[in-house]
């Protein structure tokens, strides 16, 4: 029974990382304020189905990762060897944003959970290279992170 709610849980968390995926690519094209992007994301793909902890975390992680954006940035192009922000694929990069965000303010979240569910992301929505492209900064993010432990 544990082992069922703890498989429900992690698709709740992954549901929520493919919607705030979402949002950030709708923040990120459309230049609109993040509550707009996060209301319109709820009118028109909310379902009965959401549960109240999908869209809470959800909110949770849409909202901080903006908050903290520039801070998540600089990391992001600290460790990625010879690229800036607007030269990746979108999808990466907000792949990239709300894993570095998990990784660093959510403490609830493991750093090996966020970044095996960028991975798993990037697998459905980016493209052959995301997977070796999400992991090698968020790698080095997270070994950087084990050393000032």
């Amino acid at each position: 029974m544990k082992e069922k709610k703890k498989n429900l849980f992690s698709a709740k968390r992954r549901l929520a990382r493919e919607s705030v995926l979402k949002i950030l690519y709708a923040y990120d094209v459309s230049q609109n304020p993040i509550d707009f992007c996060v209301d319109n994301f709820f009118i028109f793909f909310y379902t009965e189905t959401d549960s109240d902890d999908v869209i809470e975390y959800t909110k949770k992680i849409a909202y901080g990762t903006i908050e903290m954006e520039e801070v998540i940035d600089e990391q992001i192009e600290k460790y990625s060897e010879n690229w800036t922000l607007d030269r990746m694929v979108i999808i990466d990069r907000n792949i990239l944003r709300f894993s570095v965000y998990e990784i660093l303010y959510v403490e609830e979240v493991p750093p090996l959970v966020s970044l095996n569910e960028a991975l798993e992301i990037g697998k459905v929505y980016g493209n052959n290279d995301s997977q070796r492209f999400i992991n090698g900064i968020l790698d080095k993010i997270v070994k950087k992170m084990r050393k000032k432990k």
